[in-house]
């Protein structure tokens, strides 16, 4: 990790290095061939950072036959240090997932609505998520070509890998869109994880493994942050409250948070964002059940909205920001919002006497 946040200016040219040569302390991962020195042109990049280092400085160097006199100058310092690129990402090669997703993918990269921009940043997550991949196990979870899981390598980054397109010393940072009007989304959730040790069997990785739990976290941030970006840019105006979460996204996490939208407060309707989908009315669930049920989320797949037969989607009201809204007289009350959960997921509205209150209750 760095030790300080950095501010990285994204060119379409590359700059002429900082550091004089290359002092071949991390010479391994990338050979010279590799190094991008292309003009950067329109498309998907994934943002990496790897290890580098160069030559600062210089001193002057005595021979050893100079007498102790300095007859010459030579680098006086290896620098150790990272490099930051844009590595560039060809849809209509993708080869891992089905051809209607990945000409879907393709087909948004050429339109400029937002709503369009969300699908794809939506979409493109969820190819480095490894989303379809990893429910085609269920399918047929004996196929093992060369004796172990094609799972044990999934997901856009592994693809790329594959590919010699990213070394193992190139750390993805951000996923990003680029056009001639400039940069049109940077996603950091699609491609950032947590550090994991190797799953224990080839065979069944996804189960000995804490890889997709992982990606089921990287998911649900993923989402929030593009919910968030979706409110805080004001692309969509008055028009966020009328938008469907259908055509926002082709994948929801396994649970997540909706903020609504009230007077004081931007966010989504209810009743829209939802339409078109199995959803019941919300019940109301304790902010304890919440931190449980979000956590489990961790572990189920993600809500395909692509599906013929919508998935059955749980919707709750959290009990702690009802009370809270209901208490605020005249200060500022908390912004309301809805719990979401798929219906694979256990249902935890049930209707608790010993735990509920009478105001923000669910009765059997």
């Amino acid at each position: 990790a760095l030790p300080e946040d950095v501010d990285v200016a994204l060119v379409r040219q590359p700059r002429t290095a900082l550091l004089g040569g290359d002092a071949g302390l991390f010479a391994v991962c990338r050979p010279e061939a590799t190094t991008p020195t292309a003009t950067v042109a329109e498309g998907v990049y994934v943002f990496v950072v790897s290890p580098a280092s160069g030559f600062a400085e210089h001193a002057p160097v005595v021979g050893f036959n100079g007498n102790g006199v300095a007859s010459d100058c030579d680098h006086s310092y290896a620098v150790e240090g990272v490099r930051f690129a844009l590595v560039g990402l060809d849809l209509a090669q993708i080869n891992f997932v089905n051809a209607t997703i990945r000409d879907e993918l393709v087909q948004l990269l050429t339109q400029t609505s937002p709503a369009s921009r969300a699908r794809l940043r939506n979409g493109l997550a969820h190819l480095c998520f490894g989303t379809q991949e990893a429910a085609g196990f269920a399918v047929d979870p004996f196929r093992l070509p060369s004796g172990q899981s094609p799972l044990t390598s999934h997901g856009l980054i592994d693809w790329m890998r594959s590919r010699g397109d990213l070394t193992e010393c190139d750390v993805p940072l951000a996923l990003l869109l680029w056009t001639t009007t400039g940069v049109q989304f940077v996603d950091l959730w699609s491609v950032r994880r947590k550090l994991l040790t190797p799953p224990v069997s080839a065979v069944w990785p996804l189960q000995s493994g804490m890889r997709r739990p992982a990606e089921g976290e990287a998911a649900f941030l993923q989402f929030q942050a593009q919910i968030a970006d979706m409110i805080g840019s004001g692309a969509f105006g008055a028009t966020l409250t009328q938008l469907h979460a259908l055509d926002l996204f082709r994948y929801l996490p396994a649970a997540g948070l909706v903020p609504l939208a009230t007077n004081r407060y931007q966010g989504f309707e209810l009743a829209d964002f939802f339409a078109g989908m199995e959803v019941p009315s919300p019940v109301h669930i304790t902010g304890d059940e919440l931190a449980a049920l979000l956590r489990m989320a961790h572990n189920f797949p993600p809500i395909d909205l692509g599906r013929a037969q919508q998935e059955l989607v749980w919707t709750y009201y959290v009990r702690e920001n009802m009370e809270g809204i209901a208490a605020s007289g005249s200060t500022i009350p908390p912004q309301p919002y809805v719990v979401f959960s798929s219906g694979h997921m256990p249902y935890v509205g049930q209707a608790r006497y010993s735990l509920d209150h009478w105001d923000f209750a669910n009765y059997a």
